[in-house]
């Protein structure tokens, strides 16, 4: 360590202070700009404050133009009038955000927030009365007459507001550049005068002090320059803490001990670089196999919901067949038969599968027959298709619980005059298909509702069996949360589902065809 901070020290030491008595009466000069500069400085704070209430002058005049803008469109009517006005609110709000620029003081930036408010609501009286004219003619009906006289009074008790509060503003910014201007004139001969004595101190000071604080100071600037030299090289891992024992300056100290702080935190940030570096790389590792299993488990979710298809109507459909081939000949029995088996068949070759719409629609097809023969005339079974989107992929079994949940809620109790609708549409503009399941049952009333829809988004009842919660929850997992179940109810009129599902691009084309044709 002390050959580093021996070897090249004499020759530097003697440029250093060849340079520092040139600093010394560089110092000197410097003074006599500094004291140039307060001068301009000072003039120029001056010339602030004169600006500042310029520019709240500047805003009040054009305040004034626009309330007499206001004026005369009330007079008028004038549709050039009413340009004119609307550029003048647009130049104030310019001028305003000038304004609150302003550091004058605590008050005065209240006050010109006040003005800010109240400029605000006389903006609005313009604009209602410039919405309350008639558009496209010059002038505008005496109907409204009376309702604008209302708002140009509300206006111009806003502008006496906004003018009693000028005037004070004003007259505080003038006073204010009043004194800057008499404390610059003081406080420039005070800086004269004592820059010049400060300049002789320093010169004379600065000779004698000089010599002292130059070997001083070469030596831990050496020392740290030859340390970061071998950061600078890149070798940061052969650093060794800098211990200077000789005698310097307290600041010298200081300057060394924080050199040493910050290489060693150079050197402990690269450490933690790298290992952050491995630890995203661990980490993106395990994100990638969450979403894996993250995948899975909807996939699971899915067709383990799909799989809860409650055979209730199966049994009365079997005891109806039943009950028909004991009263009736073999050959409807054989007819309703064949319509439960391809029911049937459909359940079991597409659970846990995705269909398009028009394949849930035939096997609904099925299922209704099944219940018209079931009920008879006691229930009508109407169908208004839009086959358009048909080709939609759709979530298998999801209409039938709907239909079910229609008889048994809706029209199951009904005698003669029962009805459910199965009506299909597609949206051209916002490019999504309405299924829509409704009865003329006996509804529900708000509180019911309600409670329906709440339970609706419930994730209990959602697993409880196949119903209307696990329609929701298969389509919101089908379509990524893109589909919607909506459920509306009258009491003592029915109760209808919606479905709103996205049609993808190519069925979109078949729309566009299938409107061709």
């Amino acid at each position: 360590m002390a050959h580093i901070l021996k070897e090249g020290s004499n020759a530097t030491l003697k440029q250093i202070l060849n340079r520092y008595h040139s600093l010394i009466l560089g110092v000197a000069f410097f003074m006599n700009f500094a004291a140039i500069l307060f001068h301009v400085v000072s003039v120029e704070s001056y010339s602030d404050a004169m600006r500042q209430a310029l520019s709240l002058n500047e805003y009040y005049m054009q305040f004034d133009r626009m309330n007499t803008n206001l004026s005369n469109y009330i007079s008028d009517g004038s549709s050039e009038i009413k340009t004119r006005l609307f550029e003048t609110i647009q130049e104030l709000e310019n001028s305003m955000a000038g304004l609150q620029e302003l550091n004058v003081s605590p008050a005065f930036q209240r006050d010109i927030k006040d003005i800010s408010l109240m400029m605000g609501q006389y903006e609005k009286r313009v604009r209602a009365i410039a919405e309350k004219t008639t558009t496209g003619e010059e002038g505008f009906s005496s109907s409204v007459y009376r309702e604008l006289l209302d708002e140009y009074e509300k206006a111009e008790n806003i502008y006496e507001r906004i003018d009693a509060e000028f005037k004070p503003l004003h007259l505080q910014l003038l006073s204010k550049a009043s004194e800057r201007q008499s404390a610059v004139m003081k406080k420039s001969r005070l800086y004269y005068a004592v820059f010049l004595l400060l300049v002789l101190l320093l010169s004379a000071y600065g000779i004698w002090w000089g010599k002292r604080l130059s070997s001083w100071i070469l030596l831990p600037i050496q020392t740290l320059t030859h340390a970061a030299e071998d950061i600078r090289d890149g070798r940061l891992s052969e650093f060794r803490r800098i211990d200077f024992r000789e005698h310097i300056y307290e600041e010298g100290t200081l300057l060394i001990q924080v050199f040493n702080m910050m290489a060693q935190q150079i050197k402990s940030q690269i450490k933690i670089i790298e290992e952050d570096a491995k630890t995203k790389v661990l980490y993106q590792k395990q994100k990638v196999e969450k979403l894996k299993i993250l995948n899975l488990l909807r996939t699971s979710e899915l067709k383990s919901l799909q799989m809860q298809m409650n055979p209730h109507f199966l049994f009365n459909t079997l005891n109806m067949i039943a009950k028909t081939a004991y009263i009736e000949e073999a050959e409807k029995t054989v007819f309703l038969l064949k319509k439960t088996s391809q029911l049937l068949r459909y359940s079991l070759d597409y659970m846990g599968k995705s269909v398009t719409l028009g394949q849930e629609l035939e096997s609904l097809g099925n299922y209704v027959y099944l219940q018209e023969q079931r009920f008879g005339k006691r229930i009508l079974f109407e169908f208004d298709l839009d086959e358009s989107f048909h080709q939609t992929k759709i979530p298998c079994l999801i209409l039938q619980p709907l239909v079910e949940n229609s008889i048994i809620h809706g029209v199951g109790a009904f005698v003669e005059g029962g009805r459910v609708l199965i009506q299909t549409k597609y949206e051209q503009k916002s490019g999504r298909g309405l299924i829509r399941i409704a009865d003329n049952g006996c509804g529900m009333d708000g509180q019911t509702l309600a409670l329906v829809r709440e339970r609706l988004s419930s994730d209990e009842e959602q697993r409880e069996k196949l119903g209307l919660a696990n329609v929701c929850r298969r389509l919101q997992i089908f379509f990524e949360e893109r589909a919607n179940m909506e459920i509306r109810s009258t009491a003592l009129k029915g109760t209808a589902v919606e479905i709103m599902v996205p049609v993808k691009e190519r069925d979109e084309e078949n729309v566009e065809n299938s409107d061709c044709r």
